[in-house]
């Protein structure tokens, strides 16, 4: 995966940088440096696949719990930073 399109990544996840993301989840800052240079590896890239797609089910399933309940879990999640 490309610097832009890593870059891009942990923009769609709610983060304001590479060096925000890799600090929450307690990677060293020169792996932010390197990534925002040489963007990240294949293996890496199915691990933010993986993120993708574990964060669009919860997604679905927020929706879908909404539809039935009308509690605003969305809201409340997103609130917290998880959405």
């Amino acid at each position: 995966m490309s610097a832009e399109d890593t870059k891009a990544f942990v923009r769609e996840l709610g983060y304001e940088s590479l060096e925000a993301f890799c600090a929450d989840i307690g990677l060293p800052a020169h792996i932010a440096e390197r990534w925002g240079r040489f963007g990240v590896s294949g293996e890496m890239r199915q691990v933010f696949t993986l993120l993708a797609s574990q964060r669009q089910r919860m997604a679905e399933a927020i929706a879908e719990f909404e539809e039935m309940t009308h509690v605003g879990i969305d809201d409340f999640l997103r609130e917290r930073g998880l959405i």
